[in-house]
């Protein structure tokens, strides 16, 4: 029994911790924000006047506000608004086609912790046939914990998510 409830602990620690699969960052020309869950414009934010990208790109942006660009006097010139996405692999689509018009050679992707392990996968397929440096980081929330998801409702349902779309990006792409 004790072996059991040994396993079980690992299991469940183990499957947040797949889950989350972040960089060590570097300075890159740009740095694209996906839209989704709370915390993700503001690790852009922080990122972006730690001087880690030149420019931001808000990837589905019309789920942004952008009040808080100019509350944090990051000037309109150096956003990038990408409004068509709908799924984390238009994400990685539409984005690139911004990435390879601007010509940026390495790009740093924030996501939620979560999310950084599916979104490098879908993102490395999409830009495979570029050499566009890639770099993934997630923010933090209330919800997720990658050890402890299990201790609230809203962590199981978004690990539970997280699974049955990776089952489905697997298959379709």
């Amino acid at each position: 029994m004790v072996t059991l409830i040994v396993i079980v602990i690992i299991v469940l620690i183990t499957a947040g911790n797949l889950l989350v699969r972040v960089d060590q960052l570097k300075e890159s020309d740009a740095i694209i924000v996906l839209s989704g869950f709370e915390g993700r414009l503001e690790k852009g934010i922080k990122l972006f006047n730690e001087g880690y990208g030149s420019y931001l790109i808000l990837s589905n942006s019309d789920d942004f506000d952008e009040d808080i660009l100019r509350e944090q006097g990051i000037s309109e010139d150096l956003v990038i608004l990408e409004s068509r996405a709908e799924s984390t692999f238009t994400n990685a689509t539409l984005t690139k086609e911004i990435v390879l018009d601007r010509e940026f050679r390495s790009v740093i992707i924030v996501t939620s912790e979560f999310h950084t392990s599916r979104a490098r996968y879908i993102f490395k397929k999409v830009y495979q046939d570029t050499s566009v440096r890639l770099f993934f980081t997630g923010s933090k929330n209330r919800f997720f914990n990658s050890r402890f998801w299990w201790f609230n409702f809203r962590g199981i349902y978004v690990v539970a998510v997280e699974y049955v779309k990776w089952v489905y990006y697997l298959i379709r792409y």
